[in-house]
């Protein structure tokens, strides 16, 4: 593209910066929060487990 890509970067605008485009922001920013905690949530579990079932991950 010969001007950089600025049409791209408008029609993101025109999606995004209007209420409805924010609020998609947003919901799709609480799902990556939510998924980020269950995974170390998954993972603390996991390390709980592994020490309550006797595992050392340094012993391989």
């Amino acid at each position: 593209m010969a001007d950089g890509g600025r049409p791209c970067l408008q029609n993101l605008c025109r999606y995004l910066c209007n209420p409805a485009g924010k609020m998609t922001l947003q919901v799709i920013a609480a799902v990556a929060e939510l998924e980020c905690d269950l995974l170390l949530e998954r993972t603390q579990s996991g390390i709980n487990w592994a020490k309550v079932a006797g595992k050392n991950r340094r012993e391989s």
